[in-house]
């Protein structure tokens, strides 16, 4: 359950994402939110499962094409601050945009990208390496000649005395071939300085939620299963949200996009129809 304070705090920060996405839709101006990462919406529509824009984007406005195109690009900009929220009243410390830094060597960068490349090449998902073959081979070129600096971008940083530290990086829910190859870089990345420096570590890729269905078996997306560390390294839905926020956050976090997008969908009509602000 997310308690009463979070709540509120995550409610206002959509309904300053919403009245944002009106006003510079009133302008004609460029969207300023941008998720970390490009979303194509066509393959998550087609999947048939959107579940927080269908939250926010209530029926009332559906019609609404070029505006309800905008705020779905506002929606994939929440998911960070959101999940910030959730992990401040569970975690000692939680960063954003958190930098990992470190110095390490040329050969170890160049296993890096071909581990990353070499994922994809099984002929089945089941017979690829595995996370820790592949961050072995990449720890094994750490020599000191040739050094070079590695800066890593985590969306969400936490950590506590329980679980430890860990790095999250949001993508989308269904993400090409090459957003999957830098994905797994900046997992296979944080690995190797990580170990370098004698800290456990636990690096995840976040699919915010299953354009797929309920399950993690329903989710369909071959490039994904195909070219990330699937089943030791990727987050889907609810597994992220009840990690961050507590057993029953993800449903709770859906409602509260429900009861902003019921809750403005009058004002968005008013703005954009009659033009009251």
């Amino acid at each position: 359950m997310i308690d009463e304070m979070t709540r509120l705090r995550i409610a206002a920060s959509l309904e300053v994402l919403v009245v944002g996405e009106v006003f510079d839709y009133q302008e004609g101006e460029a969207l300023v939110s941008q998720p970390s990462y490009q979303c194509s919406s066509r393959p998550v529509e087609e999947a048939g499962s959107t579940p927080f824009h269908s939250a926010v984007i209530a029926p009332d406005i559906v019609d609404m094409h070029d505006f309800v195109a905008q705020l779905r690009a506002g929606v994939d900009s929440t998911f960070a601050g959101c999940a910030a929220l959730l992990a401040r009243g569970r975690f000692a410390q939680v960063r954003r945009n958190d930098i990992l830094q470190a110095a390490v060597s040329i050969k170890a960068l160049d296993e890096i990208k071909n581990q990353a490349a070499q994922l994809g090449r099984a002929s089945n998902p089941s017979e690829s390496p595995s996370l820790r073959d592949m961050a072995g081979a990449i720890l094994r070129e750490r020599g000191t000649d040739g050094v070079t600096p590695l800066s890593l971008k985590s969306d969400l940083f936490v950590q506590s005395d329980e679980a430890g530290s860990l790095f999250f990086r949001f993508a989308s829910p269904c993400p090409d071939e090459q957003e999957c190859l830098n994905l797994t870089r900046w997992v296979l990345g944080v690995h190797l300085v990580c170990k370098l420096a004698r800290l456990p570590v636990r690096a995840y890729i976040v699919l915010p939620y299953n354009p797929f269905g309920a399950n993690r078996a329903d989710y369909g997306w071959l490039p994904a299963r195909r070219h990330l560390p699937f089943d030791e390294a990727v987050l889907i839905g609810a597994e992220f949200w009840d990690m961050i926020g507590g057993p029953g956050a993800y449903e709770d976090l859906l409602s509260i996009y429900q009861e902003v997008g019921h809750d403005r969908s009058k004002y968005i009509i008013d703005a954009l129809v009659f033009g009251f602000s």
